[in-house]
């Protein structure tokens, strides 16, 4: 029986402790089936388990109260707060509202515990950290197969045309997906320069044109012998919907986009250190504004017409290649999850940047 390691960080919230059990010669890499985490509350609620649990366990004075991570995860994915009611054989009742990006509320005889839901979120999905050489690490979250809807209804605010008709589109293979856009320090610690304008370790990449974007997939892919790619177009709206069926991740409010992006009116006219603005329901950040973000995918307008309804990939040649997400520079509308836009791949630009993706056989 291999020896239990607990290292405990506080987070954000003052109340909340997260320890994860690991091996510490296998610290930087993905967490086991068997690996341990607990959340410890200081009026002692606790939350344990493994990675591979499917309920989450709430230890109180009155018992274990076991609710469904399936039951977690579709209220987090909600575009609207979602309330949960789980009753209890204790005795014990879990009554409260679920909202993306915010808290879980969870009442029991010991009282209110307030839970960030995206913290649930990293202990649900297993993670990967690429050591990149240089003590610069990459953090990659593991994006669940399933299906969405692809493109922006008709009545959409801002809709383009080229972001319809709408698809309901299955990704079938889990993906793990980086946290956030690819960093300057991360770009140089693989390839040894930095071609950025707004010159700063933590800031996104920019001035990469697509062609740089795959020479980093296959120089880190040789350095880490895994298969570092770009997302699909599918998977980057998949990835960036998080379930949400709304202009952003987190609703519809041009107002509430500066909690989430760094954009025109925010940005003072450049990019901004990754991961300074809210999540979204899986944990990505900087998915809205920041930069511009290549996908494989070569570009064409009427491409949702004709692609295929499993992992779709749009390999007819044009001389452009698509981005997502919006950037630094633009206004809400082009911020938007549907939102899609086109470059030709050897064009370079401080709005230009990318993250990557490691596909996943299950």
């Amino acid at each position: 029986m291999r020896q239990v390691h607990k290292h405990t960080v506080t987070i954000a919230c003052a109340a909340l402790f997260i320890a994860l059990a690991d091996n510490p010669s296998t610290a930087n890499s993905s967490l086991g089936k068997n690996d341990h985490w607990l959340i410890q509350l200081r009026d002692k609620t606790s939350f344990e388990g493994t990675v591979a649990a499917s309920a989450l366990p709430v230890k109180t004075r009155h018992g274990v109260l076991s609710i469904p991570l399936t039951k977690i995860q579709k209220a987090m994915v909600a575009a609207d707060a979602t309330s949960i009611d789980v009753r209890c054989t204790s005795g014990d009742r879990i009554v409260g509202k679920l909202i993306p990006g915010k808290t879980v509320s969870i009442k029991t005889h010991d009282g209110n515990v307030q839970l960030p839901t995206e913290k649930i979120a990293m202990l649900m999905h297993r993670a990967i950290v690429l050591d990149l050489g240089k003590d610069v690490t990459m953090k990659l979250v593991a994006i669940p197969k399933g299906e969405f809807q692809m493109g922006a209804p008709p009545t959409e605010k801002d809709r383009r045309g080229n972001e319809g008709p709408l698809r309901q589109i299955k990704i079938s293979r889990k993906f793990f997906m980086g946290t956030t856009e690819v960093t300057q320090s991360q770009y140089e610690a693989v390839l040894g320069n930095n071609p950025s304008q707004f010159k700063h370790p933590d800031n996104p990449v920019e001035t990469a044109d697509w062609n740089d974007a795959m020479a980093f997939c296959k120089a880190l892919s040789k350095k880490t012998g895994k298969r570092v790619m770009l997302p699909t177009e599918a998977q980057w709206e998949y990835a960036c919907r998080a379930g949400t069926k709304g202009r952003f991740s987190f609703g519809n409010d041009n107002k509430d986009l500066d909690d989430h992006a760094w954009r025109d009116t925010n940005s003072g006219g450049k990019t901004h250190p990754v991961g300074k603005k809210k999540p979204n329901p899986f944990g990505l950040y900087d998915m809205h504004g920041n930069v511009w973000e290549w996908c494989r995918d070569y570009f064409h307008d009427r491409s949702y017409a004709s692609m295929r309804n499993v992992d779709p990939e749009e390999t007819r040649v044009s001389p452009y290649r698509v981005q997502r997400g919006g950037s630094w520079s633009k206004i809400p509308r082009a911020c938007r999850s549907a939102m899609r836009a086109r470059s030709s791949p050897d064009h370079k630009d401080p709005n230009f940047g990318f993250r990557v993706i490691i596909e996943s056989d299950q």
